[in-house]
């Protein structure tokens, strides 16, 4: 057994993530003036529990309108020190957010999870090597990704109704 921290785990978001034009999720309702939630929170793209720590972070729209419906680069991170003792990241594109963080229309997604036992450490390094990229590379990627969406939204899926019916069996 290995265990991995949430300081260890939100620093490197801090770190790679904060500076390079990554935003934190914020609540779009129960907020007051200074973007405060109920509990007093000003930064509720983490949220703690008893057993779990979960954090959003999202770039804005790069690039203005891209035509299909301005997606945006996410990342989400999660920890649990205690209870499920994993660790996980995802990164993936979306269009919108609701008020309680609901993802829709997410593709490009990929994610990771890990067990603290075995080398949690190695998934660790994943994980940072993840936010580097996503960090140093994040307008370059979101050229090249917005431009295979563009392709794949006016590719025709099938020529008729027929085929489509034997593509989805």
């Amino acid at each position: 057994y290995s265990r991995l921290w949430d300081f260890e785990v939100f620093s490197k978001i801090n770190e790679w993530l904060i500076p390079r034009g990554f935003s934190p999720a914020l609540p779009t309702i129960n907020t007051d003036t200074a973007q405060n939630n109920l509990m007093g929170n000003n930064k509720p793209a983490l949220f703690r529990g008893d057993q779990t720590s979960f954090g959003f972070f999202f770039t804005d729209k790069s690039g203005g309108d891209d035509g299909l419906g301005g997606l945006r680069q996410g990342i989400m991170a999660w920890n649990s020190e205690v209870g499920a003792r994993s660790f996980g990241f995802s990164k993936f594109y979306f269009q919108d957010m609701c008020a309680n963080f609901l993802i829709w229309g997410a593709t490009q997604q990929k994610r990771k999870r890990y067990v603290h036992r075995g080398d949690i450490r190695k998934a660790f390094r994943e994980y940072v090597m993840m936010l580097q990229d996503a960090a140093e590379e994040v307008e370059e990627q979101y050229a090249k990704d917005i431009a295979v969406f563009a392709k794949a939204a006016t590719t025709p899926f099938a020529a008729s109704v027929d085929e489509a019916i034997e593509k989805l069996n």
